[in-house]
């Protein structure tokens, strides 16, 4: 044995009932891409230290239904709906804008649901054909299960 080899007993050794890695369990990887695509928003927002909340909604019924909505005055504008999945996860359904440097704005739709994030905006270049085929495919082995 090498030095400063733990040996076979320090191999890692997943925890019965909890998923491997995280692409085991898609409502870890929804909630990831959701997180993902807020920090992306707020980082492409140009910085505005006077930015004022115009608009701050917030509701939650605590039964899995909520609704909320912000706007600020430099334009960054977020809107999110949740409802209880089939599967036990919390279906989301939402918007989310920022202005650009160029004076337009990015504005994106998002869901996520059992069948994943999709997440639509002009901004968002179309899926390449060889890309569309493995979805497609993975699509068609996820039915045969």
């Amino acid at each position: 044995m090498t030095e400063g080899y733990p040996g076979p007993e320090c191999v890692y050794k997943p925890v019965a009932g909890l998923p491997k890695t995280s692409s085991d369990d898609p409502h870890t990887d929804n909630m990831k891409l959701v997180v993902l695509a807020c920090l992306l928003a707020v980082a492409a927002a140009r910085p505005d230290k006077d930015a004022t909340i115009l608009a701050d909604e917030r509701s939650d019924d605590g039964d899995g239904n909520f609704y909320y909505r912000f706007e600020t005055s430099n334009g960054i504008k977020k809107e999110k709906t949740g409802t209880p999945g089939v599967e036990g996860q919390s279906n989301m359904v939402g918007s989310f804008q920022f202005p650009l440097d160029d004076g337009s704005t990015a504005t994106f739709t998002f869901v996520a649901d059992e069948n994943g994030y999709r997440v639509e905006s002009p901004l968002l270049p179309p899926i390449p054909a060889y890309v569309q085929k493995q979805i497609d495919f993975a699509r068609s082995q996820g039915k045969r299960r």
